[in-house]
């Protein structure tokens, strides 16, 4: 509509135009009053009629518009990078003792003979055995109570990671050894890829104790990999978690790696003096998180008797 408002504008000044020349060719508009007002008028008819034409377009670019559609201007949204997450990683001490499954027992002190149902804990007294924290200790039992039981008991070195700010998401943990004393003898060797560690989880602990003892017990020579699996975790601001980096069963002289090779272990240590020591290397990753690698030493003298250092 607006071109063709334009077009009849144009044209109808032409026919203006050529009727001003025709009049003034044939002298019919001479320098006096009435033909000079009857000329004004028609060249004010000429502005008239193309104003009118022009009008829409005269508007757009008073408006500042230079088209006829009107554009959206462009939004840039600037989204800044999140900041990585800060872990910080620290071994849980370790605490001697671990407990016994119940037991009849015919106490002296209780009338007609008796029998009381007792258990208790070795290697510590019950106000250090009680600072032992759960992702340290796995004890089972089972089989009659008046009859020896079959016991599981399993002592971890555990190292705690803190997410001091950020989130660290599907945070893993691979882990690489190298032995630094066997057999009480200085041993160096190179490091050894072992895959990722497991983080301790209250839900696979129940499970083994309720649901697995039956096939874990006649092969805890192999370990507890296979049971334990869990590479990874989501860790927020403030969380603690912990990894289980090695552990050693009862009456086996394995010390196991925990990691998601089922069969994974440092060495052994066969009677006590018998020192094994080796180097841990632990390198952290996660979504935003940059790979950062931490160095433990740990050095074990028997079953329930070892420590984990930082390096």
């Amino acid at each position: 509509m607006k071109r063709l408002r334009e077009i009849l504008s144009v044209i109808g000044a032409i026919v203006v135009i050529i009727v001003l020349a025709a009049l003034l060719s044939r002298g019919v508009i001479v320098l006096s009053d009435v033909s000079a007002a009857l000329a004004a008028v028609l060249v004010a008819a000429i502005f008239g009629i193309l104003g009118w034409g022009f009008e829409p377009r005269i508007k757009q670019i008073v408006r500042g518009k230079s088209g006829e559609t009107k554009e959206k201007p462009i939004q840039v949204e600037v989204k800044y990078p999140e900041p990585s997450p800060v872990l910080d990683l620290r071994p849980l001490p370790h605490y001697k003792g671990y407990g016994l499954p119940l037991k009849v027992e015919i106490l002296p002190d209780l009338p007609d003979g008796q029998h009381q149902a007792t258990a208790t804990n070795v290697g510590a007294s019950t106000a250090e055995y009680n600072l032992l924290e759960i992702s340290q200790k796995l004890e089972a039992w089972k089989g009659s109570i008046n009859q020896p039981m079959n016991e599981l008991i399993v002592k971890f070195g555990v190292i705690r990671v803190h997410c001091i700010s950020g989130d660290a998401l599907n945070c893993r943990a691979q882990v690489k050894v190298r032995i630094i004393e066997m057999y009480g003898q200085i041993r160096p060797t190179n490091f050894v890829d072992w895959g990722y560690l497991n983080w301790f989880s209250v839900a696979i602990k129940r499970d083994i104790q309720q649901n697995k003892f039956d096939e874990i017990y006649p092969a805890k020579h192999l370990g507890l990999n296979k049971y334990l699996k869990n590479t990874s975790v989501d860790l927020h601001e403030g969380d603690e978690k912990d990894l289980l980096v090695f552990y050693m069963i009862k009456d086996l002289p394995n010390v196991f790696l925990c990691t998601d090779i089922e069969t994974a272990h440092a060495g052994s240590v066969f009677s006590s003096g018998q020192t094994l020591k080796f180097e841990v290397e632990i390198g952290l990753t996660a979504q935003r998180y940059p790979k950062n690698i931490w160095t433990f030493f740990v050095t074990v003298e028997d079953f329930d008797d070892f420590k984990i250092e930082r390096g």
